[in-house]
């Protein structure tokens, strides 16, 4: 028998990276970088077989829980090979937990149809590095917080102290999302960079000037950048820098073409709200106020009954709790008093019937008095007064 010795050179010439890190000092993850072309169809087997065998190594020399796959310098065009790479780094067998993906226009389009084929909920795109890694944190510090939430209700004092560092971190990781790039990018998809859209530029206004970096509008930033991360691993590009450069006639079409995607897949507005109400509860938390994120949902100004039940029918753990909800009303009022144009926006939905929430129907005169008092501090610092 004649043995020929190999390397993984003559196989592909595929190059990889890995570096580890640690979430909250103690829990392991894996950044595992891929760079070069990967050939298209069955000539790309020998190149998705080495970047296959290289997951499934570092899986079982570092046991990371969490992986992210960065493959913005790699071109993948098409080929049912990087399916094995996918599930190499999720399937249960001594797979990572939570698998998130670093994509480029170089591979994204074929990305976003094989997940879909594949049924991949776990795999989430991002566009940069460092929003992925923020996201990884989101789920850590997440999922750690809301195992302690009930055993606090109950009396566990000791842990207090610990949940609230891990909070803290919670939060800190969501607003390291809101960037100034990130929220130039949330007004792009509110608006398409049209001027007379009413309600998107009066969302962004207030999101990003008038009470910009504030948690009501953290949240809306958040919401929005979820739903057009969610739309862009369907293929659809609504936050394109190219935006403000493109035809009027363009901007209106992609205007329309993202309100009836909205109409007719609810998805993406559903994933969005959570991770929206997620933040806010984690909020919540940090200033002493134990309420679930469907709770706070369903006490908030900043969405009606209708996308309420919606979330709720689509994800059951979204729903009301009744022992969080005065908590939650506190909260919500709290926010409230400190963000007033978000009450004056939403006084302007409940009072005319377009929308309508538990804490408008328990608390509508007093919201009327905090905006009442916005606009009289207003006038008095010099601002313009009705005629």
């Amino acid at each position: 028998m004649h043995l020929k010795e190999v390397e993984f050179d003559d196989l592909s010439a595929i190059r990889h990276r890995i570096r580890l890190g640690e979430v909250d000092d103690s829990t392991p993850i894996a950044v595992i970088s891929f760079h070069g072309i990967c050939r298209p169809g069955s000539e790309g087997n020998p190149d998705t077989g080495r970047m296959r065998a290289v997951v499934m190594a570092a899986l079982e020399a570092w046991e990371p829980v969490y992986i992210i796959l960065d493959l913005h310098d790699l071109v993948y065009t098409w080929g049912d090979g990087m399916g094995g790479v996918l599930w190499a780094a999720t399937t249960d067998v001594g797979g990572a937990k939570v698998v998130l993906v670093v994509v480029s226009e170089k591979c994204r389009p074929a990305l976003a149809t094989l997940s879909v084929a594949m049924c991949q909920p776990t795999v989430e795109m991002f566009g940069d590095l460092n929003d992925a890694l923020s996201r990884a944190e989101q789920i850590h510090f997440r999922k750690w917080c809301s195992r302690l939430v009930r055993p606090l209700g109950s009396g566990l004092e000791p842990a207090r102290a610990v949940m609230s560092q891990n909070v803290s971190k919670l939060v800190a990781a969501y607003e390291r999302r809101v960037t100034e790039e990130s929220m130039a990018r949330a007004r792009r998809y509110m608006t398409q960079c049209i001027e007379e859209e009413q309600v998107g530029n009066a969302y962004a206004n207030i999101a990003i000037n008038k009470h910009r970096r504030r948690p009501f509008s953290n949240s809306v930033i958040l919401h929005e950048l979820r739903e057009a991360d969610e739309w862009h691993k369907l293929g659809y590009d609504f936050t394109s820098p190219e935006l403000p450069n493109m035809p009027y006639e363009e901007r209106v079409r992609r205007y329309h073409l993202c309100q009836e995607c909205n109409r007719d897949n609810h998805n993406p507005h559903i994933l969005a709200t959570r991770e929206q109400y997620e933040y806010l509860s984690a909020v919540a938390r940090l200033n002493g106020f134990l309420a679930s994120p469907g709770t706070l949902m369903h006490f908030s100004i900043l969405h009606g009954m209708r996308d309420i039940t919606l979330v709720r029918k689509a994800l059951p753990d979204m729903a009301l709790l009744p022992a969080d909800g005065p908590a939650a009303e506190k909260f919500m009022l709290g926010r409230v008093k400190r963000e007033p144009v978000w009450a004056e926006l939403a006084l302007g939905f409940c009072d005319s019937g377009r929308r309508m929430s538990l804490l408008y129907q328990k608390h509508a005169e007093q919201i009327r008095r905090i905006v009442a008092a916005r606009k009289d501090s207003y006038r008095g610092r010099g601002g313009p007064t009705k005629r």
